[in-house]
Parts: C-alpha cells; sequence; structure tokens
C-alpha cells in the first residue's frame, strides 16, 4: 500500500511538471519593431500586428491591434482551435481560413491560413504560414511567417514582447 501511494505522488509530479512546460501564449503582446525583420518600407512595418491580446486555453483568441494605410487603428479578432480543423474569421483584410495546431513536442504552435480579399484588380488570395514559439521564459512570443502572394513569397519574424504589470 505504501508502493502504491509513492507511485501516485510521484505520477502526480510528474503531470504537475509536464503541464508546466506546456505553451501557453495568454497575455498582452507588444511589437518589439528593433528585433523583428518587418519587410521593405513602411508597407512591411505598416502590415505588422502593433500590439496582441490573446486568451490561449483549449482555444487561441487573438486580438490583433494594427494601423490601417489611412493611419487609423483597426482591431481584428480571431478564434482558432488547435486540432487541426478549419476556422474561419473576418479581418480588415477579407476573410481568413486558418488551420492551428501544436507541434507534437509542444515546443511551437504552426498555423496555416488563407487569406481572402480585393485588391484594386479584383480578388486574391495570400497563403501565410506561421509558427508561432516563446523565448526568455515566455516573455518574448516569436513568429516566424512565410507568406505567398501573387507578388511572390516573403518572410518576416517577429518579436513581441510580453506587457506585464510593471510595463503597462
Amino acid at each position: 500500500m505504501k508502493n502504491f501511494f509513492s507511485i501516485i505522488l510521484v505520477l502526480f509530479a510528474f503531470c504537475s511538471l509536464a503541464a508546466a512546460g506546456e505553451l501557453n501564449f495568454t497575455g498582452e503582446w507588444q511589437l518589439n519593431k528593433d528585433k523583428s525583420t518587418l519587410g521593405e518600407g513602411r508597407r512591411g512595418s505598416r502590415m505588422a500586428t502593433n500590439k496582441m491580446i490573446i486568451d490561449h486555453k483549449e482555444n487561441l483568441k487573438i486580438e490583433r491591434h494594427s494601423v490601417n494605410r489611412d493611419g487609423d487603428e483597426v482591431t481584428t479578432e480571431e478564434t482558432l482551435t488547435l486540432d487541426g480543423k478549419e476556422c474561419k474569421n473576418e479581418t480588415n483584410r477579407g476573410e481568413s481560413v486558418s488551420k492551428a495546431k501544436l507541434s507534437g513536442d509542444d515546443k511551437n504552435l504552426q498555423i496555416e491560413s488563407t487569406i481572402t480579399f480585393q485588391g484594386r484588380n479584383g480578388e486574391f488570395q495570400m497563403d501565410s504560414k506561421q509558427t508561432w514559439s516563446l523565448e526568455e521564459n515566455g516573455n518574448v512570443l516569436v513568429i516566424d511567417q512565410t507568406m505567398t502572394t501573387p507578388r511572390g513569397e516573403r518572410s518576416r519574424k517577429f518579436y513581441y514582447d510580453k506587457v506585464t504589470a510593471e510595463k503597462k
């Protein structure tokens, strides 16, 4: 009986440690423009999300704050399941269809999206592949993104610093 309780205690401790190592993107995140690779000119930085507020539970709820070409702040919301199923969301650029899934080792999150929107020359699509990971004890969110557009492929890397009570 004593061995049984010892085994239960060890299993409980192991499960607690495993849960503590899981990815959790919950929080407010501010773009670090100095560390990020945004792309060429004003367009690259304009297309970047300046701030994200993320609620990561069984789903990922993302509130994105960016600036449009007129200089106005735009806020969009998106909800993704983490099971690889297709999720549709409206963005400031058009409809986004995304699939999100945690990597097998829970070290990162993979998001594949197709955004359909109206341009000057009609409707077109932009495909995006993102890998989200956390660095510096969960205080830095890193997003590696590759986009495929009618103008070709572009890669960017975003660094977001977690906003803590001291930084607000």
